[in-house]
């Protein structure tokens, strides 16, 4: 057991890639990446066929790419170059023996310029917006502060072995420039965008775009200008529907159709003061004081009572569609999802910072609905996955224990599932929704936050796990992060698992349930060492 990480102990710099690709490199640590979904095995055998383990083993890295991989040859030890049967060129050995190799982690939903804000006083999510983050974001006006800005963002992604994000940036034409030379830089595998929003009353005017049509032309010009350009991928973001005019919306709509692989990124159902929020605005409820014109009626419905069916009404969902929350969603709309194949971002910190709520996976696997894991950032509490997955495994649980408990009391109340009301009221916030009975277990929690995240992205051809050809952007793990006390409580003596796999399973969770930024002793983009700047 390797107590102190080298370079977590003696630097914390992270810095540019070099610009060039390392050559035939064989990187030997214990390697652990997954080939199928544990979400959808139930037993822990079952999930266990979902990832490969190899205890001592190699990864092969040439051009940015994974080559091989395998179980370590004895023969090789203490050879700083090695040659596989039947190879004229021999692999430069970078020898991690003692750590885990995973691919890197995937974030899902993140909100770039909002580093600033973390850790600021939640209260609730609306209250939180207009007190810390659209000041915040107002900032990212002046283009050299959004480049300091996200030069730090991005470094705190891969201290975190954050290797892929999917990141909200502002309004700003020219900051979302800077977020991109930011990903760039580091030769991130990333997917950015513009924020959209234009309301004359629900977008600040500090934050407004100048109107419909100038936001949908400068998206449209970062869409030519990154989308594809290296490893960069552009997502049209509007922030969420009651910011965006009916105008806006309807216009992010035609733009999907006109890219159509091109990414959309928005929220969804995060709060139930957000949801009575857009059903306000969006249900015509003139005598509440809304906007008689801000009526949706759509061809599927002829109200427009529930949150996802204001973005379904302009054409807003599909395969790539990304949205972040996705917590107090009825059955009709989990179906709804599943018959779209939209998918859903988790934020367990965020959820749980703000009061939220709880995630309910169970709905989501039930209904092929793909999902990955965010920090979201600044709501989020840390850029750190590993500390994502501990909020992750306790939001399920109160689901799956406590939320259960509350059932009966839903059937008393007349809002089950096929109860009356839930039929006259389909869309009402998660009306006729069981509870979650899935628990996070340590496969589940590594699966999300690197192939399942992959797969949600739909980049899970190019990075995800090892398999021959994929992009080499991988983290090494040390098991005690430099603590002693959890080097200790990882040893033989207090695992009781009968198998190597079942003792793998014990230290995966005690890693994801005690672990943190301390835990990644390197980063690797591209086949590149960009966290910390140490040379082999």
């Amino acid at each position: 057991m390797i107590d102190c990480c080298p370079g977590l102990c003696n630097a914390d710099r992270v810095v540019n890639s070099p610009k060039k690709t390392p050559l035939k490199q064989c990187f030997r640590a214990s390697i652990l990446h997954f080939t199928g979904d544990p979400w959808l095995a139930d037993t822990d055998k079952e999930q266990f066929e979902t990832f490969e383990y190899i205890s001592d083993g190699y990864i092969l890295v040439e051009d940015g790419q994974i080559r091989g991989r395998g179980a370590w040859n004895r023969t090789w030890d203490k050879q700083k170059r090695i040659k596989r049967d039947g190879e004229k060129r021999s692999w430069r050995v970078i020898d991690y023996t003692g750590r885990l190799i995973v691919p890197g982690f995937v974030d899902t939903h993140i909100h770039a310029p909002q580093t600033e804000i973390l850790a600021a006083f939640g209260e609730s999510l609306i209250p939180w917006l207009e007190t810390y983050t659209f000041p915040a974001e107002a900032k990212y006006s002046d283009y050299e502060y959004a480049q300091k800005r996200y030069q730090r963002f991005v470094q705190e992604l891969l201290r975190a072995g954050t290797t892929t994000a999917l990141a909200f940036s502002t309004r700003h034409p020219r900051a979302a420039d800077a977020l991109f030379e930011a990903f760039s830089k580091y030769n991130m595998r990333s997917i950015g965008g513009k924020v959209l929003m234009d309301d004359p009353v629900n977008a600040p005017e500090i934050l407004r775009d100048p109107s419909a049509q100038e936001s949908i032309d400068a998206t449209e010009d970062l869409i030519l200008r990154w989308h594809n350009k290296g490893r960069n991928l552009y997502a049209i973001t509007p922030r969420f529907a009651p910011t965006s005019t009916l105008k806006q919306m309807n216009l992010t709509g035609e733009l999907m159709k006109k890219y159509p692989d091109v990414y959309m990124h928005t929220h969804l159902s995060e709060s139930m003061g957000e949801i009575s929020w857009v059903n306000w605005q969006f249900g015509g409820k003139v005598e509440f004081g809304a906007d008689k014109d801000r009526l949706v009626q759509g061809e599927r419905r002829e109200d427009a009572s529930g949150y996802l069916s204001v973005y379904d009404h302009f054409g807003m969902l599909g395969p790539k569609s990304i949205f972040a929350h996705s917590i107090h969603l009825s059955d009709a709309e989990w179906k709804r999802l599943g018959e779209t194949e939209s998918t859903v971002s988790w934020c367990p910190t965020s959820n749980h910072f703000l009061g939220s709520g709880l995630f309910n996976a169970a709905q989501a696997v039930k209904n092929a609905v793909r999902f990955g894991m965010c920090t979201d950032v600044g709501a989020g509490t840390s850029f750190s996955m590993l500390r994502t997955m501990n909020d992750g495994y306790k939001a399920l649980k109160l689901g799956e224990s406590w939320v259960a408990k509350i059932d009966p009391a839903l059937k008393l109340a007349g809002i089950e599932l096929g109860s009356a009301f839930c039929k006259s009221q389909p869309n009402w916030p998660e009306c006729g929704v069981p509870a979650n009975d899935k628990v996070l277990s340590a496969a589940r929690s590594f699966y999300t936050a690197t192939l399942g995240g992959a797969k949600q992205l739909s980049i899970d051809d190019k990075i995800g796990n090892f398999e021959t050809g994929k992009e080499a952007d991988f983290v090494v793990l040390n098991w005690a992060g430099g603590r002693e006390f959890v080097g200790d409580r990882m040893s033989d003596a207090y695992l009781t698992g009968g198998t190597e796999i079942e003792r793998l399973q014990e230290k995966l969770f005690v890693l994801m349930m005690m672990g943190d930024d301390r835990h990644v002793e390197a980063t690797y983009v591209y086949g590149n060492k960009v966290f910390p700047f140490l040379q082999h």
